[in-house]
């Protein structure tokens, strides 16, 4: 699979905005931009796959182009019914865990349009470029709102309530 970066005119702006890796240049352009976002989930996907945590495989990065393996699956939000909706959920919060031990590595934007379920039942955590480090000085409020928008989903589409604190203590340990 391919994944193209382009961060065009509609989100430009606030793409400076609320992206760190922009910091404070004053003049860039989007295909600028969109190298860095490749760049950075490109080098993401290195330290996760190796960690074992789920994502596609790595492959090459060039420009604002990401060559990964390929992806079959739907989105998380687009799924309406699982035998075993706890186990999906549990998956999840495994491969923040991952992330988070292993690659010291926290998502910084995971909600369920970020995360794939293949034909097995297999989770894939896609979408890396925002990625924070576990030591970043703000890691637990991101750590904390990507799992509160993973266990609202559950809540809101399968009834699955989790305490977010024991969610955060999963993770953590």
């Amino acid at each position: 699979m391919i994944k193209l970066h382009r961060l065009g005119r509609i989100s430009f702006r606030s793409v400076r905005r609320t992206r760190g890796y922009v910091a404070e240049r004053r003049h860039t352009s989007w295909l600028y931009i969109s190298r860095l976002a490749a760049t950075r989930e490109y080098a993401a996907l290195q330290r996760l796959y190796p960690a074992g945590v789920s994502v596609p495989k790595p492959i090459a990065q060039n420009r604002h182009a990401i060559v990964m393996s390929a992806i079959e699956g739907n989105l998380l939000s687009d799924c309406n019914f699982f035998s075993n909706p706890s186990r999906i959920l549990n998956s999840v919060i495994e491969n923040v865990k991952k992330a988070y031990t292993e690659a010291q590595m926290i998502h910084a934007d995971l909600s369920e349009y970020n995360v794939l379920i293949t034909p097995k039942l297999k989770i894939l955590i896609i979408d890396w470029p925002q990625w924070i480090s576990s030591n970043h000085p703000n890691w637990r409020l991101y750590l904390e709102r990507d799992l509160k928008n993973i266990l609202y989903f559950f809540e809101r589409k399968f009834g699955i309530k989790e305490d977010l604190s024991r969610a955060v203590a999963k993770v953590i340990g």
